[in-house]
């Protein structure tokens, strides 16, 4: 089974979920009647009804027929407008509530200049629906407020599993993602040394080519030579013409044997081209599959804003649930009271909710940000982000003085970023990002932890002894980290990188102020040229206060 049927499999399974969710609701519900609605909005709300309630009976009735008082079997909804073309719906409403018909009715607001009464709320079993956000799950919903609790509880059930099924989904999407970065990897560098191999292994045939064609082009001419010369003098050395006979018979066979030796080398090498074939194709399919994985991301992203906003209606069902049981239990608690008191009593409480939600508002939505940051900002690199620096950093200067060892910060940055992203695209600079901390943690020693701080920066802390022992550290994950090119796209790109040591000293104010120094550092050293290596020392009197993030000169870079 591959892995997309996989996927639609899950989503598949998570389907008859929102069936059910658009059935639910309809338990009990018999007919819904359409008063006063135009030909139009009748067709245009006909969609969602029988989206959700397709056994329902629907009925269209005018205002004036009605009669008075009129009466509704059981299990009856009505559908009425604001505006009707005889009268207004909101004072069809209070008109039947007047008449003491519980039947729960629906009122479509179609004008924007909809103004609500004061006594809107004591209508009561009364749902309000814009006709712009009339819709299946608009419709849905004001079964769901107007019918029982124990449908709202099964739609709350329904819905979580959804987002249950929709988290493994993009759970197994993360995991495959994983697996085709590091099959793109491998093939990159089995490339690389397949084709080194296959270029030192020609040079060196034809060489040994070359040379057995000079000894063999050497033998024929003193051959030639030996021949001619008893002609000249008139005296034959048959014993010296016969040796060279024999060498040159003897070379003659070697050089047939180095024929077949080469023959035997190029059908080799027609062999490697046909997997570097092989292997240029199967990079194509890499770069196709990545190019799906972006994809995917993309639709990962519009799935969880999908995800946030079912989060934030399943709150606001719970809350509705809330509220609703709270006026039941006070509707148990008061049944003797007065009826109007008890009316005041709901309305008030609703103001207060509608007030409570309206100041909770803004921490809401803050909090719904940080939820999709924090889903889709994911570690790709297997670096810490920014968010763990400070965290880190002071854990890191607890450990020193707890041992009264010095604490040295390695602050790394790309030389030529901007350049770099100008000639190559962000993407490229990505997967660039994503090489570099892969190096970064094969040369790391016990002790040392690297977190990534920003674009194209690595904060680096070591456990160096002296600042000496860091700068040699430092040319050593230059050498190491730079010495082959990063392979991105068919591509073969060469970048440097620049690093700024600063020791952590008690003047420094802290996390904040070590990074700010550590980042200045990083700046200067840059713009010296590339491959730069500076050691910032720091003067307590040259220090800024506490929190300062003034740029002038706050420290001295030897």
């Amino acid at each position: 089974m591959s892995r997309r049927t996989k996927y639609e499999n899950e989503l598949r399974a998570a389907a008859p979920l929102s069936h059910g969710l658009a059935m639910s609701p309809t338990d009990g519900l018999t007919q819904v009647i359409l008063i006063g609605l135009s030909p139009s909005l009748t067709a245009h709300l006909m969609k969602s009804i029988r989206a959700v309630a397709p056994t329902v009976s629907v009925q269209t009735v005018r205002a004036a027929d009605l009669g008075a008082p009129p009466s509704f079997a059981d299990g009856s909804l009505l559908v009425v407008p604001d505006r009707l073309s005889d009268g207004n719906g909101v004072d069809l409403l209070r008109r039947l509530r007047t008449e003491d018909v519980s039947t729960p009715a629906i009122l479509v607001i179609t004008t924007d200049d909809f103004e609500c009464p004061h006594d809107f709320d004591l209508l009561g079993g009364l749902d309000v629906i814009p006709l712009s956000e009339f819709s299946r799950f608009s419709f849905r919903r004001s079964l769901i407020l107007l019918g029982s609790l124990a449908a709202q509880e099964k739609v709350l059930q329904e819905t979580a599993g959804r987002l249950r099924a929709y988290e493994r989904v993009l759970a197994a999407k993360d995991e495959e993602r994983g697996r085709v970065l590091k099959v793109a990897t491998a093939l990159e560098h089995r490339l690389i040394a397949v084709e080194a191999e296959f270029q030192q292994t020609e040079a060196s045939w034809a060489e040994r080519v070359a040379r057995a064609d000079a000894y063999a082009a050497e033998l024929e001419q003193r051959a030639s030579d030996e021949e001619t010369e008893p002609k000249r003098s008139g005296v034959s050395d048959e014993s010296k013409r016969r040796q060279l006979a024999l060498e040159l018979a003897f070379h003659r066979d070697e050089r047939m044997l180095q024929d077949e030796t080469l023959s035997e080398l190029r059908k080799t090498c027609n062999q490697q081209e046909q997997e570097l074939r092989l292997m240029a194709a199967r990079e194509e399919q890499v770069s196709d599959l990545v190019a799906r994985l972006e994809a995917s991301e993309r639709v990962r992203g519009a799935q969880t804003q999908e995800i946030l906003s079912s989060q934030r209606r399943l709150s606001e069902l719970e809350q509705n649930l809330a509220t609703i049981a709270a006026l039941l239990e006070t509707e148990q608690k008061t049944a003797t009271e007065d009826p109007g008191a008890l009316f005041d009593e709901l309305a008030k409480r609703l103001v207060q909710v509608d007030r409570a939600r309206f100041q909770h508002q803004g921490t809401i939505e803050e909090l719904s940000r940080n939820l999709a940051v924090k889903q889709v900002d994911e570690a790709l690199d297997d670096a810490r982000s920014r968010r763990d620096v400070a965290q880190r950093i002071d854990e890191a200067v607890q450990r020193s003085r707890r041992l009264g060892v010095p604490l040295i910060s390695l602050m790394i940055g790309i030389d030529g970023q901007q350049t770099l992203c100008e000639e190559h695209g962000s993407v490229a600079f990505d997967f660039i990002l994503v090489q570099i901390a892969q190096r970064l943690h094969l040369t790391l020693r016990s002790g040392d932890s690297v977190m990534r701080y920003g674009e194209g920066q690595f904060l680096l802390i070591t456990d160096a002894k002296s600042e000496a022992h860091a700068r040699s550290h430092a040319e050593r994950l230059q050498r190491d980290v730079c010495a082959q090119p990063f392979p991105v796209a068919g591509q073969q790109i060469s970048i440097s990188l620049s690093v700024a040591i600063l020791q952590y000293r008690d003047e420094i104010s802290g996390a904040p102020e070590l990074i700010r120094l550590a980042k200045r550092g990083l700046r200067e050293a840059q713009a010296k040229g590339e491959r730069q290596i500076q050691v910032c020392s720091l003067s307590p009197v040259d220090l800024p206060p506490p929190g300062s993030e003034n740029e002038s000169g706050a420290f001295r870079v030897s």
